[in-house]
Parts: structure tokens; sequence; C-alpha cells
């Protein structure tokens, strides 16, 4: 090999020998020799605004509902002729079981009821209409829908009519529209035999619909008993800050107002629409059910609720006031300037104003009855306040004395009415354990 010829040589093992050692084994460059940098940058997405979960509750649900059903062109039918029924009335011992079943004959005209339905899933609503008659209904295609009957065996309860949504799934009715005939004495402006104008009046019957939130299971939610609790309360405060407002005085405290009254206490008169409501047999089964069930009704219908109701005895409204009471209330505190009978049992506000009223009457009573030793147990006075607010004074004076004369621990005894002796039971549990 010619000189020249291993000078090449050497010169092509250099370079072999110094690109071997330019790259390590795991094939990363090394430091002695410019790299190519190979940069990656992070690339960001498009900016996307985050949606938040859509939120709901049935209160609002409720009013948009209301406001679904609010519409003049709503056509509800309501036949003229009565379908004839029967249903269970249970009565129930203090422990919820049966004593009695009876058979009730019913009568009732076929009728269209508009139901508003919510997907308790989604918050949807939708309208849907079904058509009664008695116990049967009849209902549009891939529903099915079914009244319930309560532990009382009452079913069809007009406005308040429990009905069950079986199908579609997770559907609960939360506001109805029940349609039924009223009759009104309207006046008729016209000429006698004599040529004068005289007003007369004549009997006519009109369609109005009854908007209401029937009471079921499917809305018995801690939303609504929430509501109803809040109503209770307001309401009360603005009886009292009524009659605070009229200087209303008292009849059992003179010169002081009826409404600064420290025995008259505010969570009386809280408490009385779910002792006025809840039915005994259902209370027996189930007391805190019965006091929710209540709530779930005052919380959905609001100054709706049992503003159209009367019992057998005629005792109307939320507190259930006799016509006769009211009357006698309004005679003997002019200065509450109660409206008409009709008008006030209607109005919540109105109504708790004339209990308070009716409890300060009562006190005055008892106080001369009993002196005011009988102020000394707020608890004995809450009840006797009650049990005469449900059943007057004469009864439970007597088993009052009974039991004292006896050295007896309760004073629930005979001559008491069964009615008024339940009466205090509910009022017991609600004082204290729910409200």
């Amino acid at each position: 090999m010619g000189p020249k010829l291993k000078l090449i040589f050497i010169s092509l093992f250099l370079i072999a020998v110094i690109l071997l050692f330019a790259w390590r084994i795991d094939g990363q460059t090394l430091d002695i020799l410019p790299a190519r940098a190979l940069v990656i940058e992070a690339v960001s997405p498009p900016s996307v605004t985050p949606h938040p979960l859509e939120t709901w509750n049935f209160t609002d649900k409720l009013k948009e509902a209301e406001g679904l059903v609010a519409s003049s062109s709503l056509d509800l039918k309501v036949s003229k002729n009565d379908i004839v029924y029967y249903e269970s009335r249970i009565s129930r011992d203090n422990e919820g079981r049966i004593t009695g079943i009876t058979r009730k004959k019913m009568s009732d005209p076929e009728r269209e009821i508009a139901l508003v339905l919510v997907d308790i899933n989604s918050g949807d609503l939708e309208l849907i209409k079904i058509t009664e008659r008695g116990n049967n209904l009849t209902y549009p295609n891939g529903y099915e829908i079914e009244n319930v009957e309560r532990p009382s065996g009452i079913t069809n309860n007009a406005w308040n009519t429990c009905r069950r949504v079986i199908q579609p799934d997770n559907k609960a009715i939360i506001l109805n529209v029940w349609p039924h005939y009223v009759t009104k004495r309207v006046a008729h402006v016209a000429k006698n035999k004599k040529g004068k104008l005289v007003t007369t009046y004549k009997s006519q019957k009109f369609l109005e619909k009854v908007v209401y939130t029937p009471y079921c299971d499917q809305i018995h939610i801690p939303e609504f008993v929430g509501d109803g609790k809040k109503y209770r309360k307001s309401i009360t405060e603005q009886a009292f800050a009524i009659l605070r407002d009229k200087q209303v005085q008292s009849k059992a405290f003179p010169g002081t107002l009826v409404a600064d009254v420290e025995y008259l206490r505010p969570e009386y008169f809280e408490m009385l629409p779910l002792v006025e409501h809840m039915d005994y047999g259902e209370f027996s089964l189930d007391p805190r059910k019965s006091a929710e069930r209540v709530d779930v009704i005052l919380g959905t219908n609001m100054s709706r609720a049992y503003s159209l109701t009367c019992s057998k005895a005629k005792a109307c409204g939320a507190l259930q006031y006799t016509k006769a009471t009211w009357n006698s209330m309004d005679k003997k505190y002019p200065a509450a300037d109660l409206p008409i009978f009709e008008l006030g049992v209607a109005n919540h506000v109105i109504s708790v104003s004339a209990a308070i009223l009716l409890f300060d009457n009562n006190l005055a009573a008892a106080i001369k009855e009993f002196g005011t030793k009988i102020l000394d147990d707020p608890d004995q006075l809450s009840e006797m306040l009650y049990a005469n607010y449900n059943g007057g004074t004469v009864r439970p004076y007597k088993s009052y004395k009974a039991s004292i004369l006896k050295s007896l621990e309760d004073w629930l005894i005979n001559p008491m009415r069964a009615e008024t002796k339940q009466y205090i039971e509910k009022y017991r549990y609600v004082r204290e354990n729910y409200n």
C-alpha cells in the first residue's frame, strides 16, 4: 500500500471511530456533536365554555304547571247526569287496627279532568286529559292511571283525589284541573207590570274549574314538606301583625292587645292547620306521615289549600270554622273587622286571625272558670284551648275538674267527646315531635 493510500485509509478509520462515539448505545446524541432539536409544542384544544348541569326543583315546576293550565281554551266537559258507585269507609282504633268497614253510596257526574304530569327525573311537564266515570278512569293510549284508596277508604275526593301514574314510568301528577258546576244567584233587572224597574234573582249553574295539587305519595318530598312549614309560619306572622295594626284588644287581659298576650303563643296557630286536617285513622298508622301530608298540601297549594273544604258539620276552610262561631267573634271583636264568613274562611291569614280571637275568648272564659292558676302549666293551658276550639267549653271543663278530683295524671276522660280526645292526641304529637 502506497503512502497516499495509507493516509486515506487512516483518515477514513478515524472518521468512523469519531462517528461511532458520537452516538450512545441508547440512541441519544452526545453533546460533542451538534444535534438537530425536535421541538414538540403542546397545542391546547379549542376553548369550550363548560355548561353547568341542568338543575330544577319541584316548586318551580309547579309554577310552570300552573302556567300550562292557565289558558282559557282548556275545555273540560262535565255531564249533568250522576253516576252511582260505591266506596268503603274504614274505621280504626288508636293503634291503627280496623274496627269497622261500611259501604258508602256515592254519585258524581262523568267529567273530563286535566292532569299535569312531571317526569321526576328530568322535570319535563306534559298536559293530558282523562275521563272519570264514577270510580273508573279512561286515559290516553300509552298511559295507565289509577285512583288510590286512602287508609280511611276514601278514594274519590274531588279535586284532591290521589291518582298514581303506572305508565309511563317516573311520572307523577303535580297539578290537576277539576271542573264542576256551581249554582249562583244572578240578579236580573226588569220592568214589572207597573212599568217600574225591579231586581229579581234567579239561580243559574256555572262551570268552574278548580286548580289544585292533589296529595299523593309520589309528591311527598322534603321540598314540599318544608314549603308547608314555612307557609304555616308566614300566615301566622301575618295574622298577628294584622291584629296588632288594628289594635284589637284582648278580652282575657283587658288593656293588652290580643297580639301581645303571652299565653297566645304563635306556635299554637302554626300547628292548628295540622291538627285540624290530620285524619285520625291515618295518624294512628303513621303520625309523622299524617302531619307531613298536610304540609305537602299547604306547600303545594298555598292559598288554595283547603279553601273550598267544608265538613259535614259545615266547618269550613283551613281552620275549620263554623259560621255561627265566626259571626260570634265578629261581634265580640269589632275592631278586627272580619269579613263575611264565606270570604274569611277561604283566606288563610284572616282565618288564623279569627282563630287567635277565639283562643283569646276561650282563654278569658278559662280564667273566669278556674282562676289564673290555669295559666301556670303552659301544656295544660294549650290543651284546654285546643279542646275548646274543637268541642266548646262545657265538656272539657267537666273533664278537667273530674281529673283534679280523682288525682288523675291525664285529663282526657269522659265526659269529653271521643273526637276531642283524638284532637288532643294529635296536638300532643305535633307539639312534642313534629312542628
